[in-house]
C-alpha cells in the first residue's frame, strides 16, 4: 500500500517538514523529514509505504512546521536509526539536541526542544 499526503508549500520562505505516519498495526511510528529545496511554493507529498496494511486498517498522518535546526537533528536521528541495523545497535556518532545540563554541561541531556504547527489527519484505509 502506497499513501501519499500531499500540502501546498508556501513560496515566502524556506520551509522544513517532519512526517509522522502511525499506522494502526505498528507499534511505532515512522517519521520522515523534507525541505521545500525542490518544491518551493508549489503542492509536494509526502509518501508512506507499507506491504501489511489493509482494508479498514487506519493511519494517523502528522505534517509538523519545523525550523531548520529541528529538521538536521531529526534527519542525523532518522539516518542513524535507518542505517545502524536497528534502534538497539551503537550508533556511529552522538548526536546532541538543544537541551543543555545547566549544573554539568558536560554531561548533555538527550532530546530536543521544539514547537512546532501540526496538521492531523486520520485516514481510513479503503
Amino acid at each position: 500500500m502506497e499513501i501519499k499526503t500531499f500540502f501546498n508549500d508556501p513560496g515566502n520562505a524556506d520551509n522544513y517538514y517532519l512526517f509522522k505516519y502511525k499506522a494502526s498495526i505498528n507499534a511505532v511510528p515512522s517519521y520522515e523529514v523534507s525541505d521545500d529545496k525542490f518544491y518551493q511554493g508549489n503542492e509536494f507529498f509526502g509518501f508512506y509505504t507499507n506491504e501489511d496494511i489493509g482494508s479498514n486498517d487506519t493511519l494517523d498522518i502528522t505534517i509538523y512546521g519545523i525550523s531548520k535546526r529541528y529538521y538536521e537533528y531529526m534527519n542525523k536521528l532518522i539516518l542513524i536509526s535507518v542505517g545502524s541495523g536497528g534502534p538497539f545497535s551503537t550508533p556511529p556518532a552522538t548526536v546532541r539536541g538543544n537541551i543543555i545540563n545547566q549544573t554539568h554541561p558536560d554531561n548533555y541531556a538527550l532530546g530536543y526542544f521544539n514547537l512546532s504547527e501540526t496538521d492531523i489527519r486520520n485516514y481510513v484505509i479503503q
